[in-house]
């Protein structure tokens, strides 16, 4: 079937990087922070899916704006 591509768009994900980014970590994070678990959820019911986007929280499905590629189309050749 050849190579799948997703664009995973968290918010911030608890990980050691996070967790040590100090004051940073609600800005990085813009004040939703999900668990590793709830994101790979969210990217294999992407895969299942076959959806390029992958947005594991409403408010970035709210907040960011996605353009399709102009290549996306053609891209399963």
């Amino acid at each position: 079937r050849g190579v799948a591509v997703h664009a995973i768009c968290p918010p911030g994900v608890r990980t050691r990087m996070s967790e040590e980014a100090g004051p940073l970590q609600l800005l990085l994070a813009r004040g939703v922070v999900l668990e590793p678990e709830e994101v790979a959820d969210s990217l294999w019911a992407a895969i299942l899916a076959d959806r390029f986007y992958v947005l594991p929280h409403p408010e970035v499905a709210r907040t960011t704006p996605i353009a399709l590629p102009a290549w996306r189309p053609g891209w399963r050749r």
